[in-house]
């Protein structure tokens, strides 16, 4: 299983979260956005899904193995 994590929930983030998460070796852990909106509908679309702000806990967190900017 790869642990994938996607910075930036704009136009395309939605998309790559939707087709990562398609994917049966694919596991979306986290979702970063300076936006609250953007962030408010991630957790909205994606309950299970951890969301920040700060794409650093992305960058530390050993347990991402992909990272999609």
């Amino acid at each position: 299983m790869i642990n994938a994590a996607i910075i930036g929930y704009g136009y395309w983030g939605p998309n790559i979260v939707r087709n990562f998460n398609a994917h049966p070796e694919i596991k979306v852990l986290k979702i970063c956005d300076i936006s609250n909106k953007r962030l408010n509908i991630a957790k909205e679309s994606h309950p299970n899904i951890d969301t920040t702000m700060d794409p650093n806990n992305i960058f530390s967190d050993k347990d991402i193995d992909l990272i999609a900017i």
